[in-house]
């Protein structure tokens, strides 16, 4: 599952190592998720979100759909 993850840390000139710190989220989680051998599971994907101040649709590069008129 692609994220914007790595975009969106180094819009805010955040390391993987800071963002680590942030989140609680282990560097190595981090780096594999970036790298595209790990997709974040539900809690990991809210901890960076919630640390890179984003919502998860941002994060997953998700346009919510719209509602019927």
């Amino acid at each position: 599952m692609a994220t914007n993850l790595r975009p969106l840390r180094e819009a805010q000139g955040l390391t993987q190592y800071r963002l680590a710190k942030m989140s609680g989220v282990p560097q190595s989680t981090i780096w594999r998720i970036e790298a595209g051998e790990q997709d974040p599971g539900g809690s990991i994907a809210v901890a960076l979100s919630d640390a890179l101040g984003c919502s998860l649709d941002a994060f997953f590069d998700r346009t919510p759909p719209r509602e019927a008129s």
